[in-house]
């Protein structure tokens, strides 16, 4: 018992201990170093001492999707934004915090001016909105139109040929795209 005084005297943390004693580092050895640290009511005020000795503080933030209150580390790389990968999902890949996030009001836009179909074959489940003249930049209605994956596709391919005739007819416009 003497040995486990004075392993807990000079160590900062429970994991300290375990380690210098030679136990595995478990629930089972955490378990037994805490029942003996009660029954032999050891001082373990200074294992707090060991947030000062690591390298990067813990901070309290609060997330900005949930509006809970998390710990994470301050550091330039590790230092989380959301508390739960949930989370992170909804905050980074969503609206304007993605990369491709153009703005809500070009599809809604294309969809207002033409419904919420493809026009070309009127698929109204999965749709894209295509810019006529190739700049992403040009969200004006007269340069946007909904499509199926599927015509997206063929309007960015060597096949777009095939359905120019068509959006042609609906738009009643040259398409400018190369």
């Amino acid at each position: 018992m003497n040995i486990l005084i004075d392993v807990v005297s000079k160590c900062y943390s429970k994991s300290e201990v375990i380690r210098q004693l030679g136990w595995k580092d478990n629930g089972a050895s955490r378990r037994k170093l805490d029942g003996l640290i009660e029954i032999l009511k050891l001082d373990i005020t200074h294992f707090q001492l060991n947030a000062a000795k690591k390298k990067y503080q813990q901070i309290t933030k609060v997330c900005p999707v949930c509006k809970t209150e998390f710990i994470t580390r301050q550091h330039p790389k590790k230092e989380g934004t959301t508390c739960s990968k949930s989370c992170a999902a909804t905050w980074f890949k969503t609206g304007d915090t993605n990369p491709n996030w153009k703005g809500k009001s070009y599809r809604k836009s294309a969809f207002k001016q033409y419904g919420h179909k493809c026009i070309v074959c009127d698929e109204s489940k999965i749709l894209d909105v295509h810019h006529l003249d190739g700049d992403h930049n040009n969200n004006s209605v007269d340069n946007i139109v909904p499509m199926c994956p599927t015509h997206h596709r063929y309007m960015h391919s060597k096949y777009r040929s095939e359905i120019q005739s068509k959006i042609q007819q609906v738009l009643g416009i040259m398409v400018i795209e190369a």
